[in-house]
């Protein structure tokens, strides 16, 4: 191989590497995680599971079992009453995957999707809003969206 040839493609691997460099923040995905948030007021273990960003927001996906009937019953109560998902489908609900948004610059947050699940992971019924629609809430101490605040900026 001539010193050209050698030189040209050194600078070919040079070019893609550097193009691979600058485009992996387009690349990202989002990232599993297990992080354990404790339970809420209801007695209901909270989970975040995943975190991403949206438009240079923190966005954490954070999962919460049913493992009190009362709580299950008025969820999938509020799937039939709100969602009209048959009630014996809304009864087999396991889990609730949301998917919270963090704003940058406030100390608020927004849900940005939710996912029922049953106990075989299958979807219920999933419902979400569009990023410029969200309502933003302010992030109550103690509360979950403020455990899982904390959670992620120790990621």
């Amino acid at each position: 191989m001539s010193l050209f040839k050698k030189r040209f493609f050194l600078l070919g691997i040079l070019f893609v590497g550097s193009i691979l460099f600058m485009a992996q923040p387009l690349l990202a995905e989002a990232r599993d995680v297990r992080v354990d948030l404790g339970a809420d007021e209801n007695k209901l273990r909270w989970y975040m599971v995943k975190v991403d960003e949206v438009e240079g927001m923190p966005v954490v996906t954070l999962r919460v079992y049913y493992a009190v009937a009362q709580e299950k019953k008025k969820m999938a109560q509020a799937l039939v009453s709100e969602a009209e998902v048959d009630e014996a489908k809304a009864e087999r609900l396991y889990f609730t995957e949301y998917d919270y948004v963090f704003h940058s610059t406030d100390n608020t947050y927004a849900i940005y999707a939710a996912r029922h699940y049953d106990m075989g992971g299958h979807e219920i019924f999933s419902a979400g809003v569009n990023f410029h629609d969200m309502q933003w809430m302010e992030i109550i101490e103690k509360s979950i969206p403020f455990k899982a605040k904390a959670a992620y900026n120790k990621l």
